[in-house]
């Protein structure tokens, strides 16, 4: 299964989602197979996790996309939120599985609590197996 080191900071709500106060949002899920076709999948993935939503709009120029030989995605991504008025730090990883799909991490942070505490985040990032 998929695993990721939080420490007691982090309050657990739901079975795949955890919060770090008003300030980071933890989730991890599986993403299935879209396409057979292997580019045609990709771009299905970036396409949806590129996408802005109601209230969230994704800067694309701070934002960047990695697809790795095996088949994993990172993402890196930079938001604004309308609701909060703030800017939104995300990363997003894809694992690919040998049985088809992807485990995903998604932690979505305040950019200004993301600065402040960058190191702490990218190392919740990596430990993501």
């Amino acid at each position: 299964g998929k695993s990721v080191k939080l420490d007691s900071n982090w309050t657990q709500s739901l079975e795949n989602i955890w919060t770090l106060g008003d300030e980071a949002l933890l989730t991890m899920s599986f993403v299935p197979v879209a396409s057979e076709n292997e580019n045609f999948n990709n771009m299905y993935i970036v396409r949806k996790l590129m996408s802005s939503s109601q209230t969230s709009y994704i800067n694309f120029p701070e934002s960047t996309v990695n697809i790795k030989k095996n088949g994993d995605m990172i993402f890196n991504c930079e938001s604004y939120d309308a609701a909060s008025n703030k800017n939104i730090i995300t990363n997003k990883i894809l694992k690919k599985k040998k049985s088809g799909g992807y485990d995903f991490l998604s932690l979505a942070v305040y950019q200004g609590d993301y600065e402040i505490n960058k190191s702490y985040f990218d190392k919740i990032v990596k430990s993501f197996k």
